[in-house]
């Protein structure tokens, strides 16, 4: 096998990879996105692994974000779980479970495809930063 061969060969799944990284990029521009309120969910152990079960609390969600006014319950999963690096497990748990803090997931709103989880605030801010207060 030529050594250009080998080359192309070797290139594909990374041209690939580039092409569908920038495809799911420019998906995502101009998408509208959502805030929806959220609780910590698992009655077993809140952090499982390194992801975070949150339940949709539609009653502390402004359903005048959404296009009709009405609270589109159907297009979401009651369950959704976000993924946080290992180091901020503990200390993202515990401030979940407290009783006030305010938990947000951002979602893109895309109106023929799924809603995707963007981002998790923690009042009214990243969790990242949240967790530096």
């Amino acid at each position: 096998m030529s050594k250009k061969r080998i080359l192309i060969l070797l290139l594909l799944p990374i041209v690939y990879f580039i092409g569908w990284i920038s495809y799911l990029v420019v998906a995502e521009i101009g998408v509208p996105q959502v805030k929806i309120y959220a609780e910590g969910y698992d009655p077993r152990d809140l952090l499982s692994g390194h992801y975070l079960q949150l339940k949709l609390n539609w009653q502390k969600t402004d359903c005048l974000q959404f296009e009709d006014r009405k609270c589109p319950k159907d297009r979401f999963a009651p369950v959704y779980r976000f993924y946080i690096p290992e180091q901020e497990a503990q200390n993202l748990e515990k401030l979940i479970r407290n009783p006030d803090t305010k938990t947000e997931l951002i979602f893109t709103y895309p109106e023929k495809r799924e809603p995707k989880i963007k981002e998790l605030w923690i009042n009214g801010s990243k969790w990242s930063q949240a967790l530096k207060e």
